[in-house]
């Protein structure tokens, strides 16, 4: 299984957006669309390790995200149990548990326990506090590269590329 822990303050949203959920930042569709391509791709599930997971089955905001993502096929596969500091531990322990061959991880923020859990590596940054922040077109490249990676490190020679022919 290929997972996307993704966050999304910073990646499908960054803080110059005008769409607004309550009061709060909205999602940009530009975004999930790019997170879509990223999926396509690799065929990853997307596991939450955002704090909208605090939202889920008690805040329409919850409704709002799913609606969001429906809107291009995608879907949470699951969300991390960690709060607040310990995202890495999060990680770590959901792709520990489900058996996870290749991960990538989707943030504008870099925890403290991400180095010492061997996700800096797994990590595409993204940033909430810049106007042209959030999930972009090269962050969406760095991500299908690092989950089409084997386990060896390199990345995975068997995938076609999008204009190979089928018959090769």
């Amino acid at each position: 299984m290929k997972a996307i822990f993704l966050d999304v303050d910073g990646v499908l949203n960054h803080g110059y957006l005008h769409e607004k959920i309550g009061s709060i930042v909205g999602i940009g569709d530009e975004y999930v669309e790019r997170l879509q391509r990223i999926v396509t791709a690799t065929g990853a599930k997307i596991v939450l390790t955002s704090s909208w997971k605090t939202y889920k089955d008690c805040d329409p905001k919850w409704d709002y995200l799913i609606e969001k993502l429906k809107k291009y096929g995608l879907e949470i596969y699951d969300v991390t149990k960690d709060r607040g500091d310990n995202r890495g531990y999060g990680i770590l322990k959901w792709y520990t548990k489900h058996g996870v061959t290749d991960w990538v991880v989707l943030d504008d923020e870099e925890f403290d326990d991400y180095m010492p859990y061997g996700i800096l590596s797994h990590l595409v940054k993204t940033s909430y506090y810049t106007p042209d922040g959030g999930l972009q077109d090269e962050d969406v490249d760095k991500a299908i590269e690092i989950l089409n990676r084997s386990s060896d490190g390199k990345t995975d020679k068997r995938r076609k590329r999008k204009d190979e022919p089928a018959n090769k």
